[in-house]
Formats: C-alpha cells, structure tokens, sequence
C-alpha cells in the first residue's frame, strides 16, 4: 500500500507539474500575442509617418531651387520641342506649297504685290 500512495502521490506531483507548465506556457503565449499586437501597431503607425515624410521630401523636391530649375529646364524642352515639331510642319507645308504652286502662278501672271513693286520708279 506504501508503494502505491508513493505511486500516486508521484503521479499527482507530476499532473500538478504539467498544469503549472501548461498555465505558464498559455501565459508566455498571451503575453506573445499582446506584444504582437502592439508592435503591428507601431508598424502600421510608422508606415503613416513614412508615408507623410515621403510627400514632405517630394514637397521639398519641387520647392527647392534645383526642384524649380528642373521643372524649368523640362517646360523649357518641351516647349522647344514643340517649337521645333511647328517649325518642321510648316517647313514641309511650304515646301508643298513651293512644288505645287510654280505650275498656277504660270496660268495665273505675276502676283499682286510684285506689280506694285515693278511699276514704282
């Protein structure tokens, strides 16, 4: 009989054990949780910060003296560019005109202006 009540006093200290294991555990696991939750929401509250200092740098990009000469620079591309496509239309429309306008002129005689330029001592 002494060996079983040493058995079961054994076996009860050994579930009290795993009980007491088993509570710290779920504590350590909770405390887990709660610490991953508050980390989440730093994360989430720098992400915002991030996302306020990045428009704040694209701000100061477009205000400071090299954003202004930059953005300059390129209106001024952009207009020379589009400059030079009119240029280049025009040049092209007037030579159209030049190839096709020697055959009319003929049937048509000299034009108005270049009489008024003739006919003045």
């Amino acid at each position: 009989m002494t060996t079983q009540r040493v058995l079961i006093a054994v076996l009860v200290l050994l579930f009290m054990g795993s009980v007491g294991q088993y509570w710290l555990t779920q504590q350590a696991l909770e405390a887990s949780r709660l610490e991953i939750a508050q980390l989440r929401a730093q994360v989430e509250q720098l992400d915002t910060e991030v996302e306020q200092l990045q428009g704040q740098v694209a701000l100061l990009g477009k205000t400071s003296v090299q954003g202004i000469v930059r953005e300059a620079n390129s209106a001024l591309l952009d207009g020379w560019s589009s400059l030079m496509s009119t240029v280049e239309s025009e040049l092209v429309k007037a030579r159209e005109a030049m190839t096709s306008t020697p055959a009319s002129q003929a049937a048509m005689g000299p034009v108005a202006g270049s009489e008024a330029a003739t006919t003045q001592p």
